[in-house]
């Protein structure tokens, strides 16, 4: 049965040889919501995502062309936590040649592409039933003999939902806890805080899924499922070197008593398992840019202040922070110029955090040890923006002529061309 989806994914190639009389040589439509694509030699790659529905038993299949696809051509990992279809739509841009590729996955999300791999993110919650059990294993514990009787006969009976389990525990434990002295009331409360941290730190409440395609003209191969603690900001965030593959995230940890972000660099094998990571970084801050140039990373963290980290990944298994640079302000987006600098765009602030206006900075990386910002350039007022803060494809450089353009908008609308001078300063 095809799923009744409204929103639907056309894929146009046209001949455009004669630009004034271009032909359109093919047309797909697929059922689903476009994600992104990605294009390696002659080949395009484009991923799109629709929901899976059942309805009374029936599973609603997606459609190429008004034709639901063939069950026996879905492909799937096992013991995943939720899934959705996500098609891969491969088409061979000289012959026309095009094949799909269906997939139950999470919902994707974000996209990393090498000339090897295709790595497909999906997000992940933790489910309230793994939390609920946690907590249960670790209250009961607390809880006087007949209350924790109470509570196991409610958790282990196989005929309540499990909204109606979370209903009527809460209800036991609220009649013993409102009887109990106040004395009692606080000593219960502390354990019961304490279990809650413990859950906290031990159980990250958003993971990171990730699955490994390989990638051979038309084939499409799923080759590895892994995933990581927290969340991803953009694909700038991930990158495949040599044998591993590198991801930086943000995530929620317990310190001193309180949920705060910290920031993680986590390096996986092919088979995306975890070999190396670096925890912990920036508490309170989360990842604002990220940039990968061979075995060294670039990540920058913000709250009030904007640090700037140089990460050595040359050691899989050990990844450090070599270097570390401290500014107000934040950058958004990091690109590399020649072999020595680094281009920081974002907003410039108060060292409260304060956001003012936008911000083009020049930084001296040749020495990882030793991060140095050379030049500066402040443009508007906390009103101005620029789609390179959202958009990387905004941004344009001319590294022969030594010069970058950076549109904005808002109280100032316009573009504004940057000179790079010898002497590494921005004009």
């Amino acid at each position: 049965v095809i799923a009744p989806i409204p929103q639907n994914t056309t894929v146009y190639v046209y001949d455009i040889s004669d630009r004034a009389n271009p032909k359109q040589l093919l047309n797909i439509t697929v059922t689903g919501r476009y994600v992104t694509a990605r294009m390696l030699g002659k080949y395009v790659y484009i991923i799109i995502n629709a929901p899976l529905i059942e309805n009374k038993g029936y599973i609603y299949l997606p459609a190429i062309n008004g034709k639901p696809v063939d069950p026996r051509e879905i492909m799937y990992f096992e013991k995943d936590y939720n899934y959705a279809f996500t098609i891969i739509l491969a088409i061979d841009l000289e012959t026309l040649e095009n094949s799909k590729n269906i997939f139950l996955l999470g919902t994707s999300s974000h996209v990393y592409m090498s000339i090897r791999n295709l790595y497909i993110l999906s997000r992940k919650w933790i489910e309230v039933s793994e939390l609920a059990d946690k907590y249960i294993d670790i209250i009961k514990e607390i809880l006087p003999e007949d209350v924790k009787i109470k509570v196991m006969n409610i958790w282990n009976d196989k005929e309540l939902r499990l909204r109606r389990k979370i209903m009527e525990i809460t209800e036991t434990l609220s009649d013993w806890f409102n009887k109990l002295p106040r004395s009692d009331k606080e000593k219960y409360m502390i354990k019961i805080m304490n279990a809650y941290r413990t859950i906290a730190i031990t159980r990250p409440s958003e993971n990171t899924v990730i699955y490994r395609f390989s990638l051979d003209g038309l084939n499409v191969t799923a080759r590895a499922k892994g995933s990581v603690p927290g969340r991803v900001l953009d694909q700038f965030s991930m990158d495949e070197y040599g044998e591993y593959f590198r991801i930086a995230t943000t995530s929620n940890t317990v310190k001193d008593g309180r949920i705060v972000t910290v920031n993680n660099v986590y390096v996986l094998d092919m088979n995306l398992t975890i070999v190396g990571k670096l925890e912990g970084l920036a508490p309170g801050e989360r990842i604002y840019a990220a940039r990968y140039l061979g075995n060294v990373m670039y990540l920058v963290t913000f709250r009030r202040i904007d640090p700037l980290y140089g990460i050595d990944l040359s050691d899989p298994k050990n990844p450090r922070v070599l270097g570390y640079l401290k500014i107000p302000g934040f950058s958004e987006y990091l690109h590399p110029y020649k072999d020595k600098y680094l281009i920081g765009i974002g907003r410039e602030a108060t060292e409260t955090g304060r956001i003012k206006g936008i911000k083009i900075a020049l930084f001296d990386i040749s020495n990882i040890t030793n991060i140095k910002e050379l030049s500066g350039i402040e443009i508007g007022s906390p009103r101005t923006w620029s789609p390179i803060l959202r958009d990387h494809k905004a941004f344009m450089i001319n590294t022969e002529e030594g010069y970058f353009a950076v549109p904005v908008q808002g109280d100032i609308n316009g573009v504004y061309i940057i000179d790079i001078t010898d002497k590494g300063e921005l004009k």
